[in-house]
Parts: C-alpha cells; sequence; structure tokens
C-alpha cells in the first residue's frame, strides 16, 4: 500500500480518527485530451505522484494547486 493512502482506524473508546485529505487542482493530459482534475491528497508532493500514478509521469501538465 501506498503511503498516500490513509486509514481511518477506530480508537478503543469508540472514537474515530478525523483525517480531513485537501483538494487539489491541476491539468493533466488523459487519452490525449488536456482537462482539469481534482485529487485530495494531505500535501502538493502526494497530489503529484497520485496524478503521476493515474495518468502518467509524462501527462502531468501543470502543479497541483489546492482549492
Amino acid at each position: 500500500m501506498h503511503e498516500w493512502f490513509v486509514v481511518a482506524c477506530a480508537l478503543a473508546s469508540n472514537d474515530t480518527i478525523n483525517i480531513v485529505m485537501k483538494q487539489f487542482r491541476a491539468t493533466v493530459r488523459a487519452s490525449g485530451v488536456v482537462v482539469t482534475t481534482v485529487v485530495h491528497a494531505d500535501n502538493v508532493n502526494f497530489a503529484i505522484k497520485i496524478l503521476q500514478a493515474l495518468f502518467g509521469v509524462g501527462n502531468v501538465i501543470s502543479i497541483p494547486t489546492e482549492t
């Protein structure tokens, strides 16, 4: 499992960990078409890694910006 995936775990006292991911918008090339997409990640570096894994390293056109 990759480190950018976050798992919410239940604690012994039945409280839960609430993890809020940041939203990032980026321009990518998908099947030759340039589109804008959104990913959720902890920071811009993880957002880039997610986009590169989904669309390929050469297909991430812009650096993700937090929305």
